[in-house]
């Protein structure tokens, strides 16, 4: 059964695909940023501290130029899979209908291939390919516990490097962090439009068991990183 939270924000997210309807001009990076709410809100992040964010993951990411197949779940409009500019065989999922048009529109004129499905991360039967890496940035606060940490248990059995978990809200943090965000929000947080907080404690745990080496990411995103955890594992035992 998917949760009333997941439903509210999937809409949200269809919505800020369809406004971007308007862009006239050939779509930019800038532009999917945008389009996935880093550049307002609680974020409020320049292209600056996009590129430099990103720069940081590559660098802390090991083997990281080894890579050549990378899935992003929850990819939205493909800002973070795109500005992986080195990976040969794009992938991603997102729930978004309009959000994946907008990464299939940005990637038309510049004749990259990538493979984008529509799905939803709440799905059980969730069509996860196998990749060199799969990520899952700023994505799982909208799903319910269980379901996040059920996921991330198949995530690590896809993955043939390493999985990235990025930028999720930090349950020991949770009530500072939500003071943070109700504070710099432009509309008032309901309880339909709640993240859910994670404890990197869990994750350790079913990426040990599974033979992966958790590496804790330094590098912080936007205004309300510092409420939050970014994690790759990577992959120690071949089973």
């Amino acid at each position: 059964m998917k949760s009333e939270q997941g439903e509210v924000w999937k809409k949200v997210w269809e919505r800020k695909g369809n406004l971007s309807n308007e862009i006239v001009r050939p779509i930019s990076i800038w532009d999917l940023v945008v389009m996935n709410g880093y550049d307002s809100g609680a974020d409020g992040i320049t292209i600056e501290h996009w590129e430099q964010w990103i720069k940081q993951i590559k660098n802390e990411i090991p083997k990281y130029f080894n890579v050549r197949s990378w899935l992003d779940v929850g990819c939205g409009s493909g800002a973070f899979i795109y500005s992986l500019d080195e990976i040969i065989d794009i992938y991603g999922i997102d729930y978004s209908e309009s959000l994946i048009q907008r990464a299939r529109e940005f990637l038309r004129p510049r004749g990259n291939p990538a493979t984008l499905y529509v799905d939803d991360l709440r799905n059980e039967n969730l069509f996860i390919p196998e990749t060199d890496i799969i990520s899952c940035v700023s994505s799982l606060q909208y799903v319910p516990e269980e379901v996040g940490l059920k996921q991330f248990s198949q995530f690590l059995k896809r993955a043939k490097m390493g999985v990235l978990i990025a930028e999720i809200p930090c349950k020991m943090l949770m009530e500072s962090g939500k003071k943070f965000r109700q504070n710099n929000l432009t509309y008032e947080v309901g309880d339909e439009y709640t993240h859910t907080y994670y404890s990197i404690h869990n994750f350790n745990q079913i990426a040990l068991k599974n033979g992966f080496k958790p590496i804790k990411i330094k590098s912080k995103l936007g205004l309300q990183s510092s409420y939050r955890w970014s994690v790759y594992f990577e992959k120690v035992l071949s089973y």
